[in-house]
């Protein structure tokens, strides 16, 4: 035996007896645990440094040390002679005795590196060391890396078992009754005729103090109570178990092997950040084994990122990805997941079927379902995102024809490693599946003729459930039930996405109508108005006219949240035509209310009023309570606006009270924003905080991007009052931000103003004073050409604010630079405009 393979056993040896881990070594020598790991397998040699640092560790007497450093350094050229210095101690030259006769593994020899599983790796280990664990059983879906983190697992026990470890694979076994044959060859055991196999393998094992790895156990789960049985046989050996599924026996330990680590949506692009993540590096080093010169770069690392998030960190399907490096680019191959069955294969043929290709890693799961699995399994395909077990009871057992109750389907799946658990609204179970596995089934259920059925109950299905949500809307259980819609987005879509597509005019109608209100609170207006277009282009025969108005209304409640106050009037008049037609008394009050708002912000405040009047007193008529308070508020606002702020606070509290009494945290949330903006414009600021704050949580609990926007800017116009000039930089900043993504272009310009004044605010302070004013008249410039563009005069109480913040701004500059700054600024989109303010405050933060 050479000396370098000596002194790795030795090292080895002596660590365990000092019970130390390689992760303890690594960390004692300040060297990682990776190179401590080939420094024991024999395939790195320590450096000098390294070598003394592991000697002095180890506790080795030092005048014992320089022999064994040059034990460690010369490898086979050491000269025999020098070994004696080493066996001078007798502890020493026992160990290397004990190492020397090293435990027996037959455990195949992987020919890539693990990446990623070092924490999987010593929670297995651990668990496995402990006495009460007998059988574990590692447990994942197709593709997760079982084998590989099993062999890991048993390579780093295997110094912890007397007779070793020993790798048996069931791959190719589907007879239960040769599962214990198999282990039986694999052990080179030939029992006699007379004696059972059974009987054979139990007696060899009775006294072996060994660990026994049984590889792919999925399609001989009816083998394990004879698992159990040689366990109880052999008292001092343990079994680890690689399965899609566990054994569901008595006294089995589980662990579910994760995904690897993936990259953070917020940091796509940063390689720096990127290249620690364990998917990323898996790619990284696959990509670079087929094209060595390719590597991470500011350019393509969004795009690995986007890969390995689509590929849910699963590490068959990125080593797959990464393979098709050669011929594809990054970008091609993000394109190409989109049919990744297809994309997802590789030209290695010494690999089995079910290795070579992604869709054959499933296919090798689907097989071993029953008849009645593999209907829930494809049927289940339609979810996007997962769903509840009322959502699989509607959708995929709507017939009753499944053999099963749903929830013993799902265990069954789950069971199997085809379906994870996830928590959803108030702890309620969700099931989903990894996107790769969905698109498999999404194949199987094309294939089997029920795609169209299965379609149509799961858009019937949420757009019941979005009508059961605007039911409870403006009430009590209104968060909960945004939460609930918001959960389930995905599933929305996908029921909108295949009506529109079937053309099924009703059923679009009745999603998108139900829907609007949560992509108004929830911040998702751009796309709320994509649908409502696409569903109102659809054909309207046979729909009743009353579901048509509702379209119309909420297509237009979405134009005016964006200032798009033209198509907001066409949309309530087209609305209120309908409803007029129909003879629906509730619905005229509302579009004459809605009707009123763009004409408020158009400054439109007297034909406003006449509307906002005439609907309330419909309501009132009607005997509607609840819906007679969006006028009145409105009615407020137009007052306010009009300077009559006496009056406004008496309209706001009337209101404010009768959502109290209502319930209505919604309404009384906008009552109280509405309230704090008079309260601050007769200068009570102190109780206009108070108000405007306990709207702001109300708004934040329902994540209510808009109305967040809208009373963060108020209470930035108090601090601001108040000479707070920090806290209105900040609350300003959050505003712009979320009015970017909303695109309330009307609130956007709100922000820029506002921005402007605290500029002025804080002239004397300023580092970057000349840089500072010029972007303020700019800001102040691009607020005017917007509001110009949508229509949106400011009130006479802004006008005057304005006002005010030019003059100080013009008395800071020059009249030509002034000039130019504000010509600059009419030029500037909204877009622009935002960009340059943002960045401007991050830079003089």
């Amino acid at each position: 035996m050479s000396q370098a393979i000596a002194f790795n056993h030795w090292l080895k040896s002596r660590r365990t007896a000092l019970d130390l881990t390689q992760w303890d070594l690594a960390d004692r020598v300040g060297c990682s645990r990776e190179a401590i790991q080939k420094i024991e397998s024999g395939t790195r040699r320590p450096s000098r440094q390294i070598a003394e640092l592991l000697i002095a560790c180890l506790e080795i007497p030092p005048a014992e040390r320089p022999a064994l450093v040059r034990w460690a350094r010369l490898g086979p050229e050491a000269a025999p002679s020098e070994l004696p210095l080493v066996a001078a101690s007798s502890s020493t030259a026992a160990l290397i005795e004990s190492a020397e006769s090293a435990p027996p593994s037959n455990l195949p020899a992987p020919l890539t590196s693990l990446i990623g599983r070092d924490e999987a790796v010593e929670a297995v280990r651990r668990s496995l060391l402990r006495d009460e664990v007998r059988l574990l059983t590692l447990v994942g879906p197709p593709g997760i890396g079982k084998t590989r983190l099993g062999i890991a697992v048993a390579a780093r026990l295997a110094e912890h078992f007397r007779d070793g470890v020993h790798f048996v694979a069931l791959d190719t076994v589907n007879d239960t009754r040769l599962v214990i044959t198999t282990i039986a060859n694999s052990l080179g055991l030939k029992p006699n005729v007379k004696q059972p196999v059974a009987e054979a393998v139990a007696g060899y094992l009775h006294d072996k103090h060994l660990l026994l790895v049984l590889d792919n156990f999925e399609q001989v789960l009816d083998a394990g109570s004879e698992v159990l049985q040689l366990l109880s046989a052999c008292p001092n050996s343990k079994v680890l178990v690689t399965s899609r599924e566990p054994l569901h026996a008595y006294g089995e330990c589980r662990f579910r092997v994760p995904p690897l680590e993936l990259p953070d949506r917020q940091h796509l692009s940063d390689p720096d950040v990127l290249a620690g993540l364990a998917s990323i590096v898996l790619f990284l080093q696959r990509a670079q084994a087929r094209k060595p010169d390719w590597t991470l770069t500011p350019v393509n690392a969004g795009t690995i990122a986007d890969i390995c998030l689509h590929l849910d960190g699963l590490p068959l399907a990125i080593e797959l990805a990464a393979a098709r490096i050669e011929e594809l680019s990054p970008e091609q191959i993000l394109a190409g997941l989109g049919d990744r069955l297809k994309l997802l294969r590789a030209d290695l043929r010494y690999l089995p079927p079910r290795q070579q290709t992604l869709r054959g890693a499933i296919d090798w799961s689907y097989h071993l379902l029953t008849l009645g699995e593999r209907t829930l399994f494809r049927r289940l395909s339609a979810f996007v995102g997962g769903c509840n077990l009322a959502a699989v009871q509607a959708v995929c057992n709507a017939h009753q024809d499944l053999p099963f109750e749903p929830q013993a389907g799902i265990t069954a799946l789950s069971s199997k490693s085809l379906l994870y658990r996830e928590t959803g609204v108030e702890d309620e179970p969700r099931w989903r599946m990894l996107e790769s596995i969905r698109e498999y089934a999404r194949e199987r259920l094309e294939s089997s003729g029920e795609a169209p059925e299965i379609h149509r109950l799961q858009a019937e299905y949420y757009a019941m459930l979005a009508e059961t949500f605007r039911a409870h809307l403006d009430g009590p259980e209104e968060l909960p039930w945004l939460d609930c819609l918001d959960q389930d987005h995905d599933n929305l879509r996908a029921a909108l996405d295949w009506a529109i597509a079937q053309s099924l005019t009703e059923i679009a109608l009745r999603l998108s109508t139900a829907a609007w209100p949560f992509w108004w609170r929830r911040g998702y207006v751009s796309e709320g108005r994509r649908w409502l277009n696409a569903v109102l282009s659809l054909p309207g025969d046979g729909v009743a006219d009353l579901l048509r108005a509702k379209a119309f209304h909420a297509a237009g409640a979405l134009a005016r949240v964006q200032s798009d106050f033209d198509s907001a009037k066409q949309f309530h008049q087209q609305a209120l035509i309908l409803r007029r037609r129909v003879g629906d008394h509730k619905g005229i009050a509302a579009s004459l209310n809605s009707l009123g708002i763009p004409l408020m912000f158009e400054g439109h405040y007297a034909e406003a009023e006449v509307l906002f009047q005439e609907s309330l007193n419909a309501y009132r008529e009607l005997g509607l309570k609840a819906p007679a308070l969006m006028p009145l508020n409105n009615l407020a606002v137009t007052v306010m606006y009009q300077g009559d702020y006496e009056r406004a606070q008496q309209l706001h509290e009337e209101a404010l009270g009768l959502y109290r009494e209502l319930q209505d945290r919604q309404g009384m949330a906008g009552s109280l924003g509405n309230l704090g903006d008079v309260l601050r414009y007769q200068g009570n600021y102190a109780r206009a905080r108070q108000v405007l704050e306990e709207s702001l949580s109300i708004f934040r609990e329902a994540r209510s991007k808009q109305d967040i926007a809208i009373t963060l800017d108020s209470l930035a116009r108090v601090d601001l009052a108040t000479g707070h000039i920090d806290c209105a930089v900040l609350a300003l900043a959050e505003s712009l931000t979320l009015n970017r993504e909303v695109g309330d272009k009307m609130a956007i310009a709100d922000n820029l103003e506002g921005l402007a004044a605290a500029i002025c605010a804080q002239a004397d302070r300023l580092q970057t004073l000349d840089a500072s004013i010029c972007a303020a008249v700019r800001w102040l410039a691009a607020a005017d050409r917007l509001r110009g563009a949508i229509g949106s005069p400011r009130s006479p109480t802004e006008c005057a604010e304005v006002d005010r913040v030019v003059a100080q701004l013009r008395d800071q500059l020059t009249p030509d630079t002034f000039r130019v700054e504000w010509c600059h600024g009419e030029t500037m989109s909204a877009q622009q405009a935002v960009e340059e303010a943002l960045a401007h405050l991050e830079q003089t933060a």
